[in-house]
């Protein structure tokens, strides 16, 4: 994995995982069963949110998956929680902090199809960054419960948008 330092905070991370493994993750993200769904209740932008533009989630229980996940990652002394991701066309995530129990988040995309405005975007220190939808590459953000982040745009030209998802706290 190489990790390339974008602020004081958000690092960029590209070939997060190894090909096989990765391809493992896709096949899960297209076969789960989600556990919960999401509506996109908060988005003043859309009127009228398109039919259908939820985020399916699966919370992954500590297990072989997880275990690799976590191997590729230092959480010593910390429990992550991760979730793997579907967001349907029309879905969008809008500008927020997260919520003060998650401190820490890592986003992994696990496809590239669609449209770059897919990715995320954070604001820090007056200055803003963008990490783009793109296969095996992601954000890693500390204090996201202190920093405005976002989906830049909307799901479009996809069936989904496939992504894993990994918080922590520091403690």
């Amino acid at each position: 994995m190489e990790i390339k330092q974008l602020s004081k905070n958000g690092f960029r991370l590209c070939n997060v995982f190894d090909k096989d493994f990765l391809v493992e993750l896709v096949n899960l993200t297209d076969t789960f069963i989600p556990d919960k769904i999401q509506f996109p209740g908060d988005s003043p932008e859309l009127l009228t949110p398109k039919p259908g533009a939820v985020r399916e989630v699966l919370h992954l229980p500590m297990g072989e998956i997880k275990k690799r996940i976590l191997s590729h990652f230092d959480f010593s002394l910390k429990t992550p929680a991760i979730e793997i991701w579907r967001d349907y066309p029309g879905y969008r995530n809008l500008i927020h902090f997260d919520a003060e129990n998650v401190k820490n988040v890592i986003i992994v995309y696990l496809d590239s199809y669609g449209d770059g405005v897919m990715g995320t975007k954070y604001y820090e220190d007056n200055n803003e960054y963008f990490v783009e939808y793109q296969k095996n590459d992601g954000l890693m953000l500390y204090n996201s419960s202190k920093i405005l982040h976002h989906m830049i745009g909307e799901v479009e030209n996809v069936a989904y948008r496939k992504a894993l998802y990994i918080n922590w706290n520091d403690e």
